[in-house]
């Protein structure tokens, strides 16, 4: 059951944001990594696919933090 949450909740979270959704670090990475892992590590794919986004947001935060130092 905790595996099939996992694949609702990263797959609602990966696909609620960004306009172009097959081009977006997340879907790629999720796409590849259950390509490369397998369905049975679906624990792994989302983790990785959390970390991801992760430092997705942090090189976003970044980039606003220098836009509004200038």
């Amino acid at each position: 059951m905790l595996d099939y949450a996992v694949v609702i909740s990263n797959a609602y979270t990966v696909l609620s944001h960004g306009e172009n959704k097959f081009r977006h670090p997340d879907v790629i990475t999720g796409i590849f990594s259950m390509l490369s892992m397998g369905a049975g590590n679906i624990l792994q794919v989302a983790m990785v696919t959390w970390a991801v986004n992760v430092l997705e947001l942090l090189n976003e935060t970044s980039k606003n933090k220098l836009v509004l130092q200038n």
